[in-house]
């Protein structure tokens, strides 16, 4: 699988995840934040997008 990288953190691929409340869209890489937003009241969506990396 590709790798991307953030900030020193690498990431296992380029899924790009999307939750969504009232309204309000929010879109992440790291399937910890999806779950943490989830946890919060957000509702997940699954994944948008699969983005790609530069080689």
């Amino acid at each position: 699988m590709p790798q991307i990288s953030d900030r020193g953190q690498t990431f296992p691929d380029s899924v790009i995840r999307r939750m969504t409340r009232t309204g309000t869209h929010k879109y992440t890489i790291t399937k910890a934040e999806n779950d943490y937003l989830v946890s919060l009241g957000w509702h997940a969506e699954g994944i948008s997008w699969y983005g790609m990396t530069a080689d």
